[in-house]
């Protein structure tokens, strides 16, 4: 059971997650925006699979980017954002080149 009494002060929603994410070890921000990342995955797979990583991968990495700064995100989600959205734009440029 955890010490609930880090929400009596709690004013919004920002203070609620902010308690779950110290309560969690700084795990449930990362695993809502890996839980995003899979969601843009499969709403823009009909664009073609690399193009919605691609997309998915640097939105996320970006939303990391803003949630790193609120200390609300460990650098290792950042890091395997950025490693992700860089390894498949390296993918897009060198295998599968557009046809413009």
């Amino acid at each position: 059971m955890y010490n609930l009494t880090g929400l009596t002060g709690a004013n919004g929603i920002g203070d609620l997650l902010t308690f779950t994410n110290t309560v969690s070890g700084g795990m449930f921000v990362g695993m809502l925006l890996v839980a995003i990342f899979a969601i843009m995955v499969l709403a823009l797979r009909r664009y073609g699979l690399d193009n919605a990583f691609l997309s998915s991968s640097w939105v996320c990495f970006l939303l990391s980017l803003l949630l790193r700064s609120a200390n609300l995100l460990d650098i290792k989600f950042m890091l395997g954002f950025l490693i992700a959205a860089a390894g498949i734009t390296l993918y897009k440029i060198t295998v599968k080149p557009s046809n413009y």
